[in-house]
């Protein structure tokens, strides 16, 4: 049966989120407002075949699923594509993966269902939303009533927001909204990520005195397959970064790749003199090396605007807001983003004023909304504001 615990079945209402080893803070900041389904495959066929029958648990691991659990379990299904990508050219056995993933999508939401009845007026906490288990959750919950969680732009920070992470976050991307702010900018130490290199680093080399940082980054995760829409893959950005490369003998190019790949790409693209991987060096000393960034949609653009970097984005981010960065939705745009980078100076009060809203606004923890016993009233005090 399903895992619950720190529970109180008299409060009118409890959070509800599917395990995980992650958000532990968020977690034991909550306590007993908070409901967590330990939604494994394993427990849905047990459940399943517990209350249909063993049966039909045989029958329904033998019809096609509904629809909705092939949609649900999409985010699955690109994933494994992109970490395997062979497996996109044998259609009998990318079908009949899709097709079990939703069958586990379809038994998991019959498990999550089962306990939802009990608390009509639940609030979902949703991890990211793009994956199964988190996409049934979040189809399965009231969308006036349901949080979105992932890991934040700072160390030891939590992004958590009502439309959703990232890109499809609340986040304004209106300059004027953040030129009419009244915020003094707090005095609090932004502190970056920690990233854990999960393949070998490269040794430290020469660089050029001047250069333009490109930060990779995991080609599977939704920053790239739902918010890029014109840069499918890090060798396709590769190409865009070697075709400036030649329309701009000027310019110096230095690629880091994400240290959370698995998909190292650089040794089997071809060479350019004016192109140099970096996988050797800290991402924050780069930064600092750079004479501008260009990256996609990565928290190295929320770093360098920290560092008051210049910066372009080239996909959908949370920051590409006109005056904090320049913005490039295709190749001709990038261009001139690269032509206009010599005069352009980031607008300051855009800075502040944004760094300021999200740290107030959007960001949970190290310096950013507190988490403590307070917490679970400013979370449903959130949906009281959507109405």
């Amino acid at each position: 049966m399903v895992e619950i615990y720190r529970v109180d079945h008299q409060l009118e209402t409890n959070f509800i989120m599917l395990k995980t080893a992650r958000f532990s803070e968020i977690q034991n900041a909550l306590g007993n407002r908070l409901m967590i389904i330990d939604a494994t495959l394993l427990n849905s066929i047990l459940y399943y075949q517990e209350s249909f029958g063993l049966l039909a648990t045989l029958k329904l691991f033998c019809m096609r699923p509904e629809a909705v659990w092939f949609e649900k379990s999409s985010g699955n299904m690109t994933r494994k594509l992109i970490r395997f990508p062979r497996l996109g050219s044998l259609q009998f056995i990318k079908r009949t993966y899709h097709r079990v993933k939703a069958i586990e999508a379809s038994l998991k939401a019959h498990y999550i269902k089962s306990y939802l009845r009990n608390y009509p007026n639940f609030a979902a906490i949703i991890h990211n939303g793009t994956n199964a288990p988190d996409s049934i959750l979040e189809h399965l919950s009231d969308p006036k009533r349901r949080l979105f969680i992932e890991n934040g732009y700072f160390k030891n920070t939590y992004q958590i927001d009502p439309s959703g992470v990232n890109a499809d976050s609340s986040i304004p991307r209106n300059p004027q909204f953040y030129r009419s702010l009244s915020f003094q900018k707090p005095n609090k130490k932004i502190l970056s990520p920690v990233r854990q290199t999960k393949h070998k680093s490269d040794e430290a080399i020469l660089l050029p005195s001047a250069f333009i940082f490109v930060p990779f980054q995991v080609e599977s995760d939704m920053q790239i397959t739902k918010h890029s829409p014109w840069i499918k893959d890090m060798k396709h950005f590769y190409q865009v970064v070697h075709k400036l490369a030649e329309c701009y003998p000027q310019l110096n190019f230095v690629i880091k790749e994400h240290p959370n790949t698995r998909r190292i790409i650089s040794k089997n693209l071809p060479k350019h003199d004016r192109i140099i991987f970096q996988n050797g060096r800290d991402t924050k000393e780069l930064i600092e090396l750079s004479s501008a960034v260009m990256t996609l949609n990565s928290t190295v653009g929320i770093e360098a605007i920290v560092a008051s970097k210049k910066v372009f984005v080239l996909a959908n981010a949370t920051y590409a807001i006109s005056g904090l960065v320049l913005i490039a939705r295709n190749f001709i745009e990038l261009k001139s983003c690269i032509e206009a980078l010599p005069d352009w100076e980031i607008d300051t009060k855009i800075q502040a004023s944004f760094l300021d809203y999200i740290m107030a606004n959007f960001l949970f923890g190290e310096g950013c909304q507190p988490i403590d016993d307070t917490l679970f009233n400013r979370l449903i005090s959130t949906f009281d504001t959507k109405k």
